[in-house]
Order: structure tokens, then sequence, then C-alpha cells
């Protein structure tokens, strides 16, 4: 162990000097005078954190003065923290852009001239959009050529109707409905009407709740009808509903 040798004496601009006599590599002691420079430093710090500050060391550093020791404490690097006031602003979702477009269109259903995408039409398995009957009538036409086409083939009119497709003559629409409305409202509401076969309540895809209007398919024309004299004009959760064929085309 290298013999210490310290001085207390302190000089009038608070200049301490520390004599060290240490043992060389070469096992020759030398002198090692540093000069230190004391300045008293007024520091407030919590109450509790001078509390703990008192504590009497444990384990292996039972007896150390207070305060850090070089043989069991290592100080690191000071590191500051800085948050970003557009923290928020970097963790903003990307704009879904099916909202900006309807935001900016309207949108129209190519089957039943709904506002509501065409994926979405209640009717895609039983109509189709009138621009596409238009191109098979054209294209079937086209490929006839100067050939004789009896009529029941022309334009169609001979093919068989496709397995899916089924009769929505019975079906209606309301109108005017409130945002609360669901399935279960609909069902009730027409239960006195008739029997349904299907009901579609148009619902908005962010928030779920109803777009003012929903499909209904009855059994029966007579339900149908019945529905649409008894609910056209009734008032159901504070509004007055509209009630029609889902035809528009129908007279």
């Amino acid at each position: 162990m290298p013999a210490h040798n310290w001085s207390d004496d302190v000089d009038e601009n608070g200049i301490k000097t520390v004599t060290e006599i240490k043992t060389n590599e070469n096992g020759e002691k030398v002198k090692v005078t540093k000069k230190i420079q004391l300045k008293t430093q007024t520091k407030q710090v919590n109450h509790a954190v001078a509390e703990r500050r008192k504590w009497k060391k444990f384990g292996a550093c039972k007896g150390f003065p207070s305060g850090p020791d070089s043989e069991s404490t290592t100080i690191g690097e000071r590191v500051m923290l800085k948050l970003s006031l557009n923290a928020k602003d970097l963790e903003e979702p990307e704009e879904d852009p099916t909202k900006k477009l309807s935001a900016n269109a309207k949108i129209v259903c190519r089957i039943c001239k709904g506002d509501h995408w065409t994926t979405k039409c209640p009717f895609k398995d039983t109509y189709q959009p009138s621009n596409e009957i238009a191109a098979k009538v054209e294209a079937k036409d086209v490929k006839g050529g100067n050939k004789y086409v009896p009529p029941s083939k022309r334009g169609g009119a001979g093919d068989k109707p496709a397995g899916r497709e089924r009769d929505d003559s019975n079906s209606i629409r309301i109108s005017n409905l409130s945002e609360e409305t669901t399935d279960s409202d609909v069902r009730e509401l027409l239960r006195k009407c008739g029997p349904t076969q299907r009901v579609f309540v148009a619902k908005d895809h962010s928030t779920g709740l109803c777009k003012g209007y929903a499909f209904i398919t009855f059994f029966s024309q007579d339900a149908a009808e019945h529905a649409i004299k008894s609910l056209n004009g009734y008032g159901f959760d504070n509004l007055i509903l509209k009630v029609d064929w889902a035809q528009r085309d129908r007279n």
C-alpha cells in the first residue's frame, strides 16, 4: 500500500496542497504534490434525498464515507432527456383514402343508385350494373354478325337465369331512419306487416351507426305493400319515415 501524506494547509485563496508518496514501477518512491482549489457551493435538494444520503452504508461498502466511492461506484456521463413537442404529429395515423374520396365526391351505387359502394349493395347478387348488361348485349350482337339469330335468342332473351338470382320484387326501402337504428329495431317495426326474408341496415364504416336507410325483403308482395301503406309517413324515433319500393323503376 502506498503511503499517503495529506496536508491540511489551505492558503488565503482557498488552494489546498496535497502531498502523496507513491512507489513507481521500478520500486522507487516518488513524491506527488497536488494543488486543489476548494470552493463552497450551496445546492438545494429534496428533503427525502438529503435524508437518504445520511444512511449508513452496508455490505461491501460498510464503513465507507458518505457519497460515491471510486472503489464501489462508477459515475457515468449525465444524460439529459428531451421530449419532442411534435411527438403527437409523428404518431398520427395515415388518413384513409376512402374517407377523402367520399368527402370530395358523392358515392353512387351502380346497381341500385343508392349512396353506398357498389360492393356493399344488398342487391349485388340479384342485379347487375346497367352498363355491364348493355355491354353483354352489345357483345352478343357483334358475335352474331350476319348470321340469322332467332328472336328468342336476341339480347340474351334465351339465357337461363343464374342460380344465385332471386326475386326482389317484394323488397322495400325505408329512409329517414335515426343513427341508433339497428336490425332488431327494423324487424320489430315490421313485425305486424308480415314475415321478412332479409333485413339490411346501411351502416357507416367508421362509426358503425345507421346511415339513415334500410332495405327489407318480404316473403310475399302483399306484406310489402302493407308495410308501405302502414309505415310511409309514420313517426319512428322522432323522425318521419319514408317507405317505397326498392326498385326505383317500378310503377
